[in-house]
Protein backbone atom coordinates (compact mmCIF):
# COMPACT_ATOMS: atom_id res chain seq x y z
CA UNK A 1 0.00 0.00 0.00
CA UNK A 2 1.27 3.53 -0.90
CA UNK A 3 2.28 5.42 1.97
CA UNK A 4 0.59 8.58 0.30
CA UNK A 5 -2.75 7.46 1.18
CA UNK A 6 -5.38 9.23 2.81
CA UNK A 7 -4.99 8.02 7.06
CA UNK A 8 -8.52 7.46 6.98
CA UNK A 9 -7.88 5.21 3.73
CA UNK A 10 -5.43 3.50 5.26
CA UNK A 11 -7.60 2.79 8.36
CA UNK A 12 -10.52 1.47 6.47
CA UNK A 13 -7.87 -0.95 4.66
CA UNK A 14 -6.41 -2.03 8.17
CA UNK A 15 -9.39 -2.57 9.77
CA UNK A 16 -10.59 -4.67 7.29
CA UNK A 17 -7.32 -6.92 7.26
CA UNK A 18 -7.08 -6.86 11.16
CA UNK A 19 -10.94 -8.02 11.61
CA UNK A 20 -9.56 -11.10 8.94
CA UNK A 21 -6.88 -11.87 10.61
CA UNK A 22 -8.16 -11.94 14.07
CA UNK A 23 -10.77 -14.53 12.86
CA UNK A 24 -8.57 -16.60 10.63
CA UNK A 25 -5.26 -16.26 13.30
CA UNK A 26 -7.78 -16.65 16.51
CA UNK A 27 -5.95 -13.33 17.79
CA UNK A 28 -6.77 -13.02 21.47
CA UNK A 29 -5.48 -9.09 21.28
CA UNK A 30 -4.46 -6.47 19.15
CA UNK A 31 -3.18 -3.62 20.79
CA UNK A 32 -3.29 -0.21 19.47
CA UNK A 33 -4.73 -1.33 15.89
CA UNK A 34 -4.94 2.97 14.73
CA UNK A 35 -3.90 6.19 15.28
CA UNK A 36 -5.76 7.20 18.42
CA UNK A 37 -7.49 9.95 16.16
CA UNK A 38 -8.88 7.64 14.17
CA UNK A 39 -12.06 7.02 16.35
CA UNK A 40 -14.16 5.34 13.39
CA UNK A 41 -12.13 2.47 12.75
CA UNK A 42 -11.44 1.72 16.38
CA UNK A 43 -15.82 1.32 16.69
CA UNK A 44 -15.60 -0.44 13.18
CA UNK A 45 -13.21 -2.98 13.93
CA UNK A 46 -14.69 -3.19 17.88
CA UNK A 47 -17.71 -4.16 15.94
CA UNK A 48 -15.80 -6.52 13.49
CA UNK A 49 -14.03 -8.52 15.57
CA UNK A 50 -14.36 -11.75 17.52
CA UNK A 51 -15.20 -11.40 21.07
CA UNK A 52 -12.66 -13.55 21.45
CA UNK A 53 -9.90 -10.77 20.77
CA UNK A 54 -9.43 -7.99 22.91
CA UNK A 55 -8.41 -4.24 21.18
CA UNK A 56 -5.72 -3.16 23.86
CA UNK A 57 -5.81 0.54 23.82
CA UNK A 58 -2.33 1.73 24.57
CA UNK A 59 -2.00 5.91 22.78
CA UNK A 60 -5.95 6.04 22.39
CA UNK A 61 -5.94 6.35 26.65
CA UNK A 62 -2.49 7.30 27.28
CA UNK A 63 -3.09 6.70 31.26
CA UNK A 64 -5.29 9.33 31.76
CA UNK A 65 -8.53 9.19 32.85
CA UNK A 66 -10.12 11.58 30.54
CA UNK A 67 -9.23 9.21 28.00
CA UNK A 68 -10.27 6.34 29.02
CA UNK A 69 -13.83 8.18 30.05
CA UNK A 70 -14.43 8.84 26.66
CA UNK A 71 -13.25 5.83 24.76
CA UNK A 72 -13.70 3.10 26.70
CA UNK A 73 -16.37 1.50 24.48
CA UNK A 74 -13.90 1.31 21.93
CA UNK A 75 -11.71 -1.09 23.79
CA UNK A 76 -11.24 -4.08 25.98
CA UNK A 77 -8.15 -3.33 27.63
CA UNK A 78 -6.01 -0.86 28.09
CA UNK A 79 -2.18 -0.38 28.99
CA UNK A 80 -1.48 1.31 32.36
CA UNK A 81 1.74 3.15 31.75
CA UNK A 82 2.81 5.43 35.01
CA UNK A 83 5.34 7.87 33.70
CA UNK A 84 2.56 8.12 30.79
CA UNK A 85 0.29 9.40 33.02
CA UNK A 86 3.37 11.59 34.77
CA UNK A 87 1.82 10.91 38.38
CA UNK A 88 1.03 7.88 41.22
CA UNK A 89 -2.26 9.44 41.97
CA UNK A 90 -3.42 9.69 38.46
CA UNK A 91 -2.25 6.72 38.03
CA UNK A 92 -4.00 4.62 40.44
CA UNK A 93 -7.59 7.04 39.29
CA UNK A 94 -6.94 5.41 35.54
CA UNK A 95 -6.90 1.98 37.31
CA UNK A 96 -9.81 1.95 39.59
CA UNK A 97 -11.52 3.35 36.33
CA UNK A 98 -10.76 0.97 34.28
CA UNK A 99 -11.86 -2.25 36.61
CA UNK A 100 -14.77 -0.25 36.79
CA UNK A 101 -15.73 0.26 33.51
CA UNK A 102 -15.17 -3.64 33.30
CA UNK A 103 -11.52 -3.68 30.71
CA UNK A 104 -8.50 -5.63 31.07
CA UNK A 105 -5.39 -3.75 32.40
CA UNK A 106 -2.21 -4.00 31.70
CA UNK A 107 0.79 -2.63 33.55
CA UNK A 108 3.41 -2.02 31.05
CA UNK A 109 6.93 0.08 30.96
CA UNK A 110 7.43 2.31 28.77
CA UNK A 111 10.20 0.57 26.76
CA UNK A 112 13.30 -0.84 28.03
CA UNK A 113 13.67 2.55 30.88
CA UNK A 114 14.13 1.99 34.66
CA UNK A 115 15.21 -0.73 36.76
CA UNK A 116 13.20 -0.35 39.73
CA UNK A 117 11.19 -2.81 41.20
CA UNK A 118 8.26 0.10 41.51
CA UNK A 119 5.43 -1.32 38.31
CA UNK A 120 5.92 -4.88 39.36
CA UNK A 121 5.27 -3.75 43.13
CA UNK A 122 2.22 -1.13 41.18
CA UNK A 123 1.15 -3.99 39.01
CA UNK A 124 0.24 -6.36 42.67
CA UNK A 125 -1.31 -3.17 43.99
CA UNK A 126 -3.78 -2.65 41.76
CA UNK A 127 -4.05 -6.65 40.70
CA UNK A 128 -3.84 -6.22 37.00
CA UNK A 129 -4.90 -8.43 35.21
CA UNK A 130 -1.39 -8.99 32.79
CA UNK A 131 1.82 -7.36 33.13
CA UNK A 132 4.10 -6.59 30.11
CA UNK A 133 7.26 -7.00 31.38
CA UNK A 134 9.29 -6.64 28.13
CA UNK A 135 12.44 -9.06 26.61
CA UNK A 136 14.24 -11.71 28.75
CA UNK A 137 17.52 -10.58 26.92
CA UNK A 138 17.57 -6.72 28.37
CA UNK A 139 18.60 -7.18 32.72
CA UNK A 140 15.74 -4.81 33.53
CA UNK A 141 12.91 -6.78 32.84
CA UNK A 142 14.51 -10.18 34.27
CA UNK A 143 14.68 -7.19 37.34
CA UNK A 144 10.73 -6.59 37.06
CA UNK A 145 10.07 -10.47 36.50
CA UNK A 146 11.89 -11.55 39.92
CA UNK A 147 10.09 -8.55 41.77
CA UNK A 148 6.71 -9.21 40.68
CA UNK A 149 7.68 -12.93 42.07
CA UNK A 150 8.79 -11.68 45.02
CA UNK A 151 5.95 -9.22 45.81
CA UNK A 152 3.41 -12.11 45.44
CA UNK A 153 1.57 -12.37 48.68
CA UNK A 154 2.78 -15.64 50.02
CA UNK A 155 -0.34 -19.20 50.35
CA UNK A 156 -1.40 -19.77 53.48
Amino acid sequence: MPCGLEAATRGVDLGGRNSRHSHQFDLTMLEDPFAETDLDSWRALHAARPASCQLLGDNLTSTLASELAAKAPLVDAVLLKPNQNGTVSGTLHFATMAKELGLNLIASHRSIETDTPFLANLTTHIEADYFKIGPFSDFSSVMRSNALIRSRPSAP
